[in-house]
C-alpha cells in the first residue's frame, strides 16, 4: 500500500515554456549610372527572414519519476524576391508566417529518471537503484535542387544508464544481534533493574558478547556494498530520408519515421521501412554512408571489510565501442547495402597474476614465451575439432590469441576461451590495513601504520574490424561474441577471420605490490613501497609479441621537530632552532626492460634504463616571511641499449625565499 501510496502521480506538467524569435534583415543597393540615374541598373536585395521556435516542458509524472522534454526549430521565411510592392507579395509573406516557414534544423530531447522503489519494500530496503533513459532526434534540410533526389540527413540518439547500491550492512543491522556487533564500542549502557537466576546469566552471556561468536558473525557480514553501474549510448545517422517534419519530429500522419526512431530506437531495420514506405531517396548517387555507433560501459564496487581497519575493495570494468556502416541506396529497381563495415575497441579487466612472477633465465629466454609457442598446437587442435570449415595454422589469429592469453594468464590452454572478446570483467582489487598501530607494543611508538596493495589487469584489443570476405550479419543488432569461428577462405586456402585486429595487449600493474607507510609519536614520517608493472602486446601481423616489465622501489623518511638542537656549539653554548625544522628525504631504485620475441628468432633487448635517485631535503622557518632550504639531488640513468648512454646527474645548494606579501 505505501509503494502505490507514494507513487503519486501527476496529471499536469511541472512547467511548459514556448518561444519564438523573429529575426527580419532588409538591404536594398541601388547603383546609378554617370548620370546619376538608375536607368538600366536594377537594386540588389539581400533578405534574411527566419523564426526560431523552442519549446520545453518539465513535468515531475510521479514521486521518483521525472521527464524532461526541449525542442529546437530552425525555419526560413521564404520571400518573394525583389521589393515588396505588391499586395500579392506581402500577402505570400503572411501566408509563409501564418505556416510558421519552411524548417531547415528540427531537434528535440528527451531526458527522464526513475528511482526504483527498493526502499518501499520490506525486503528490499537495503537496496537502491535509478534508471536514467535520455534520447535526442535531429532532422536538417538538404539542399534546395537536391533534396528531392537525395533526401533530408536524419539522426538519433539514446543513452541508458542504470546505477545501484547494495547496502549490504543496511541489512545485516536489521538483526539486533548484528548491528551490536557493526556499531561502534560507545559509553556504558542505561542502567537497568538487575536481574537473578538465569535472566541474569542469560544477559551477561549475550551472543555479541561471546568473543568467538562475534568473531564468527563479523566474518560472515565481510561484504559491507557492492555498487554497479550499467550504461550504454548509441546513435544513428539516416541520408536519404525523405518526408519533412511536422510535430515531435514526425510527418504530418505520424507514420515516419515513427514514434520509436524518434525517441531514440536504435532499429537497424529504419532503412528499410523507409524504403518500403517510399520514405527514403531513390537516387543511384547517395553516397552518405546511413551508420550505427554504441558504447557500453560496466562497471562493479565491493567493500569487503572482514574485521576493523582492514578493507578490501574489489572492482571490475568492461568497456567497448562498436561502429557500423554501409552505403544503403538503390540499384535499378531495389535497395541494397553497399561496403558494409563493423569496428570497434574492446576493453575489459583481466587477471594475471600466476604469471607475476615467473622469471625469464635472461633476455632471451622466457617460459612465458615458450609457452605460447607450445599453446599454438594443442590451441590449433582444439579449433580443427570444432570447426568444419577448415584447418587452421600455427599462426592463425584464432589460433594465437587464446595461445596468448593462456600462456600470459596462466590459464589452462585445453579451456581457455577461443573468443578474443572475454564476456565478463575479471575482479581487480585494493587491499588496506590500518589497524598495526593498535598492536600491543606497537601502539605505544607508532601513531599510525598503513599497509597497502593495490592490483590492475586490462585485456585491450584496439581497432578490430570485419574481414571484406563477411557482409552479413554486421549490423550492431548482432552480439559481438556470436560471430563464430572463421568460415571463409582466402585465395591461399586459408581460414579468415570474422573480425580482424593488429593488436591485443595484456597490462598489469601493482602500484604498490606492498606498500607501508608509518607515523611515529614524535613526528616521523617513514613509507616503502615496491611496484611492478608490465604490458605485453601481441602484433598480429608479424607474431610478434613484445613485453615491457618495470619493478621500483621507494623509500621516503621524514621528520618534523621544534627546538632542535644544533649541533655545533655557539659562543661556546649549546643553542636550539625556535622554529620546527622539517627533513625529507625519498631514494627510488627503477628498473625496467623492453624485449621484442619473434617464433624461430632470437630475443631483442629494444629498450630499457634502470634510475637510481636520492633526493633528500632540509626546509626551515626562520620567520613568517623568511624560508630556508638545502637540497641534495643524485640522479643516475644507465640504459640497457647501446643506442643510449648513462646519464649521471647531481644537484645540490640551498634556496631562501622572502615573502613580501606580508
Amino acid at each position: 500500500l505505501g509503494l502505490i501510496r507514494d507513487f503519486n502521480f501527476n496529471p499536469l506538467p511541472s512547467t511548459i515554456q514556448i518561444g519564438v524569435n523573429l529575426n527580419r534583415s532588409f538591404l536594398r543597393t541601388q547603383l546609378r549610372n554617370s548620370d546619376l540615374g538608375t536607368e538600366g541598373i536594377a537594386p540588389n536585395f539581400e533578405k534574411s527572414f527566419t523564426m526560431d521556435r523552442t519549446y520545453a516542458v518539465n513535468w515531475n509524472l510521479a514521486e521518483r519519476v521525472t521527464l524532461d522534454y526541449t525542442a529546437t526549430a530552425n525555419a526560413i521565411i521564404d520571400e518573394p524576391a525583389g521589393d515588396l510592392d505588391t499586395e500579392a507579395k506581402r500577402d505570400s509573406i503572411l501566408t509563409n508566417l501564418k505556416n510558421f516557414g519552411r524548417v531547415k534544423n528540427f531537434t528535440h530531447s528527451i531526458r527522464s529518471t526513475y528511482t526504483l522503489p527498493f526502499d518501499k519494500l520490506p525486503l528490499t530496503e537495503w537496496v537502491s537503484s535509478e534508471l536514467g533513459y535520455n534520447s535526442t532526434f535531429n532532422w536538417k534540410a538538404g539542399a534546395i535542387g537536391q533534396r528531392d533526389t537525395l533526401g533530408n540527413l536524419a539522426g538519433n540518439t539514446r543513452e541508458i544508464t542504470l546505477t545501484g547500491k547494495i547496502d549490504l550492512l543496511k541489512l545485516y543491522n536489521n538483526i539486533g544481534v548484528l548491528q551490536r556487533i557493526n556499531r561502534p564500542a560507545g559509553g556504558r549502557s542505561r542502567t537497568r533493574p538487575q536481574n537473578t537466576g538465569q535472566d541474569s546469566l542469560a544477559a551477561r552471556r549475550r551472543l555479541d558478547q561471546i568473543p568467538l561468536a562475534k568473531f564468527l558473525l563479523r566474518t560472515l557480514m565481510s561484504i559491507r556494498n557492492i555498487d554497479f553501474s550499467y550504461s550504454q549510448s548509441a546513435g544513428t545517422i539516416l541520408p536519404g530520408y525523405m518526408p519533412d517534419v511536422f510535430l515531435f519530429g514526425l510527418t504530418k500522419d505520424f507514420k515516419n519515421p515513427g514514434m520509436g526512431f524518434v525517441l531514440g530506437s536504435q532499429d537497424v531495420g529504419i532503412r528499410q521501412q523507409l524504403a518500403r514506405s517510399g520514405g527514403y531517396a531513390p537516387s543511384r548517387f547517395i553516397t552518405a554512408p546511413f551508420s550505427q555507433n554504441r558504447a557500453t560501459t560496466f562497471s562493479y564496487n565491493t567493500l569487503i571489510e572482514p574485521f576493523q581497519d582492514f578493507r578490501i575493495t574489489v572492482n571490475g570494468k568492461k568497456t567497448f565501442t562498436e561502429n557500423y556502416q554501409e552505403i544503403f541506396r538503390k540499384d535499378t529497381d531495389t535497395f541494397v547495402s553497399l561496403n558494409p563495415n563493423r569496428t570497434g575497441t574492446y576493453n575489459v579487466s583481466f587477471f594475471m597474476l600466476n604469471t607475476a612472477f615467473k622469471i625469464s633465465n635472461n633476455d632471451t629466454e622466457s617460459p612465458l614465451f615458450a609457452n605460447f609457442e607450445t599453446y599454438r598446437t594443442l590451441i590449433k587442435d582444439r579449433l580443427d575439432a570444432l570447426n568444419e570449415a577448415g584447418t587452421y595454422n600455427l599462426n592463425h589469429q584464432e589460433v594465437v590469441i587464446p595461445a596468448f592469453i593462456a600462456a600470459y594468464s596462466g590459464r589452462d590452454p585445453g579451456s581457455v576461451g577461443v573468443s578474443p572478446f572475454p564476456k565478463f570483467p575479471m575482479p581487480n582489487w585494493s587491499i588496506r590495513y590500518g589497524g598495526l598501530s593498535k598492536a600491543r607494543g606497537l601502539s605505544e611508538i607508532f601513531a599510525s601504520i598503513s599497509l597497502t596493495h593495490n592490483y590492475s589487469s586490462t585485456y585491450n584489443v584496439s581497432n578490430f574490424v570485419n574481414s571484406p570476405r563477411y557482409t552479413t550479419g554486421l549490423t550492431l543488432d548482432r552480439n559481438l561474441r556470436d560471430a563464430g569461428l572463421a568460415n571463409q577462405l582466402n585465395e591461399n586456402g586459408d581460414l579468415v577471420p570474422v573480425y580482424l585486429t593488429r593488436q591485443v595487449v595484456l597490462s598489469e600493474t601493482m602500484a604498490p605490490f606492498i606498500g607501508v607507510d608509518m607515523k611515529t609519536k614524535s613526528n616521523w614520517n617513514l613509507g616503502f613501497r615496491y611496484s611492478k608493472s608490465r604490458n605485453i602486446g601481441l602484433n598480429l601481423s608479424n607474431i610478434q609479441v613484445t613485453e615491457s616489465s618495470r619493478n621500483e622501489i621507494e623509500l621516503r623518511v621524514g621528520f618534523a621537530k621544534t627546538g632542535a638542537r644544533i649541533p655545533f656549539r655557539i659562543n661556546g653554548r649549546r643553542e636550539s632552532l625556535p622554529n620546527e625544522l622539517r627533513f625529507n628525504l625519498q631514494f627510488t631504485l627503477s628498473d625496467g626492460r623492453t624485449v621484442q620475441r619473434r617464433i624461430g628468432e632470437a630475443s631483442v633487448v629494444t629498450d630499457g634504463i634502470r634510475i637510481f635517485r636520492l633526493s633528500p631535503t632540509i626546509d626551515y622557518k626562520i620567520n613568517d616571511a623568511l624560508d630556508l632550504t638545502l637540497y641534495f639531488d643524485r640522479n643516475v640513468n644507465n640504459p640497457k641499449v647501446s643506442t643510449s648512454f648513462l646519464n649521471a646527474r647531481t644537484s645540490f645548494g640551498g634556496r631562501i625565499r622572502f615573502n613580501l606579501s606580508q
